[in-house]
């Protein structure tokens, strides 16, 4: 056959092209006939190799901060309400403050969040408050929460602004006031029919949605409450809310908006003159109550007594008819007056389970000492003193806390610490932060630490609590660069490597051996350039309907139309290659030439 007798007697380079030729054109035809997971591997090694490459030549990259754009949620505790655009806090109460922080959408995965930001007083004396400092969020989001702890009540109006990256700022203005009297609650007495000198007292209960009687006592004060009574001559209210019976008769007793019929009948009892009060404080509770964050640490705690100082009363004459007694303090800022425990309906109980009278003493803001004065309900002229020693509780454990939940970062990511200690009224939250290696530090003392590594590697962080320097902990950075090919972006890279490898690529190295093949194969100079490009093309057509025909009886593979188009985009760039090369050696050729024909 003619086409046979144009390989007799041919150069080396026809057999040696033509062989490159087949030989591709198999690999074609066996890639088509594999099952997707034996394609998917060689395709996966290429792409592996391939991202390896890339990422030697590129180095180690940082992730892209996302600096904020706006403020989101914004949630504010305040009970006491707003007066125009100032939130009211009361004298010694503490307000959350939660501020959601917004940010434009990530582009990948990596990419950090920028939480830098400081908590600048704009207004008012900031010595009459504290702000104590923490955050919230994970990976991908963040909020910024600021207790805020009045101390000083003065006239003064109060600004502090919360400062984000990017000009972002958020303004919170406050009052401290004083407490004022509950709106919502519920009274009860255990007597409505006294003997003359017998007492009873109104039990009172406060509402709302927040929470049970022991959140509300934080922000109104009870003693507030307006009491009288229309005939004093047969029964008489005291400040602590103790009803007396004086004479035989009936009186109304008003409350607030709550009243009482009390009976007074004709028999007494014999009340105290002289008599003194003795009291004790109980051995299992803390004798010396440490300053306690109430409205965040009292609530939910399992032992009490760890907390607070239990204090009972007796008195010597154990044969009086009356022996119930009220309490006061001296300093509502150094302490906190609580009940034993809340009955079935949630009233306040100031009495033990044996049925003994005591009180709780909590810490609150002022350390120091503080009086506690217990007095005679039968005789407000017998009462007893003792002094509480109300100090700061040190931490003698220490948990640190990631505002990411992770210590894995990338290069430019950050993070910030704070930590939870033992016991939870530890009075000094703030930790120092020491590390091994290049890393940003800042520490503003309020209890959280925000820290950003500067390089790669594995760096060792010291983290002590300020309230017991000798109480220590460490944790271990890894930092790692962010890879130009990586997680967020490798499956993207990979199907582009398997389109442009699996298919583009290797029908274009296909197409140069084959047109190198027919460029040989004929011998006609003027025409074969036009042979070999027809040709390639015509086979490079054909290859790729057959391959992607062959896919279509392949399990779990499915030919496309699409990889046909992409297989014959790589058929003509191969073409094209090879005859751009052609056209190169052609003019140089024709050039030199010409130059030798030049007469000199």
């Amino acid at each position: 056959m003619k086409i046979f007798d144009r390989f007799k007697h041919r150069k080396p380079g026809v057999y040696i092209s033509l062989g490159v030729y087949v030989l591709l054109i198999f690999v074609i035809i066996f890639e088509s006939c594999l099952r997707s997971g034996a394609s998917g591997l060689r395709s996966k090694f290429i792409a592996d190799i391939s991202a390896w490459f890339i990422n030697l030549i590129n180095g180690p990259q940082a992730v892209q901060v996302i600096k904020p754009n706006g403020i989101g949620e914004v949630t504010d505790t305040s009970v006491l309400g707003y007066t125009g655009d100032k939130a009211n806090i009361g004298i010694g109460t503490t307000t959350m403050l939660s501020v959601g922080v917004k940010y434009p959408a990530k582009k990948n995965k990596d990419d950090t969040l920028d939480k830098t930001f400081t908590i600048t007083p704009v207004s008012g004396n900031s010595e009459d408050y504290n702000l104590i400092q923490s955050v919230g969020g994970d990976k991908n989001s963040f909020t910024v929460i600021v207790r805020i702890v009045a101390n000083k009540m003065t006239s003064d109006s109060y600004q502090f602004d919360i400062n984000l990256a990017n000009n972002v700022k958020y303004e919170y203005k406050f009052r401290i006031v004083d407490l004022p009297a509950p709106t919502d609650y519920e009274t009860k007495v255990e007597k409505t029919s006294l003997k003359i000198g017998e007492t009873t007292t109104i039990q009172t209960m406060l509402k709302g949605s927040r929470g049970k009687d022991d959140y509300y006592r934080r922000y109104y004060d009870v003693s507030k409450l307006a009491r009288s009574s229309d005939n004093e001559g047969v029964a008489t209210v005291d400040q602590y809310g103790v009803i007396h019976g004086k004479s035989q008769g009936s009186a109304t007793i008003t409350y607030g908006t709550k009243s009482f019929n009390i009976t007074v009948t004709n028999e007494s009892i014999t009340i105290p003159t002289s008599n003194e009060i003795n009291l004790t404080i109980d051995p299992s509770s803390n004798s010396s109550p440490c300053l306690l964050d109430y409205d965040y640490v009292y609530d939910g705690i399992d032992n009490p007594n760890q907390y607070s100082t239990l204090v009972y009363p007796t008195f010597t004459d154990l044969s009086l008819d009356d022996q119930s007694v009220s309490w006061e303090l001296d300093n509502n800022l150094k302490a906190k007056i609580g009940p034993y425990k809340y009955d079935e309906s949630g009233y306040p109980v100031y009495k033990d389970d044996l049925g003994r009278s005591c009180v709780r003493v909590s810490g609150y803001r002022e350390k120091g000492t503080v009086q506690l004065k217990c007095v005679s309900n039968a005789d407000n002229n017998v009462s007893k003193t003792i002094n509480l020693n109300v100090t700061e509780a040190t931490a003698t454990a220490i948990e640190i806390k990631s505002s990411t939940g992770s210590y894995d970062l990338k290069l430019g990511d950050q993070i910030i610490l704070s930590a939870t200690f033992t016991p939870k009224n530890t009075h000094n939250t703030s930790i120092n932060v020491t590390a091994s290696g290049d890393v940003t530090i800042s520490n503003n003392n309020t209890g959280s630490v925000i820290i950003k590594p500067n390089s790669v590697g594995s760096f060792t962080l010291t983290v002590t609590s300020a309230s017991n320097p000798s109480l220590e902990d460490t944790i271990t950075l890894k930092v790692t660069a962010k890879q130009v090919i990586n997680d967020d972006n490798y499956t993207d890279f990979a199907s582009f490597m398997r389109k442009f490898a699996g298919h583009m690529g290797l029908f274009l190295v296909t197409a140069i051996s084959g047109f190198i093949f027919f460029y040989q194969f004929f011998n006609d100079k003027k025409k074969r350039i036009l042979w070999a490009i027809g040709c390639t093309l015509g086979a490079g057509i054909i290859i790729a309907g057959i391959s992607e025909f062959i896919q279509y009886f392949v399990p779990t593979r499915s030919g496309e139309i699409k990889d046909v188009g992409i297989d014959t985009i790589g058929t003509v760039l191969g073409v094209l290659i090879c005859a751009l090369i052609w056209l190169i050696i052609y003019i140089i050729k024709k050039y030199k030439n010409k130059n030798n024909k030049d007469p000199q």
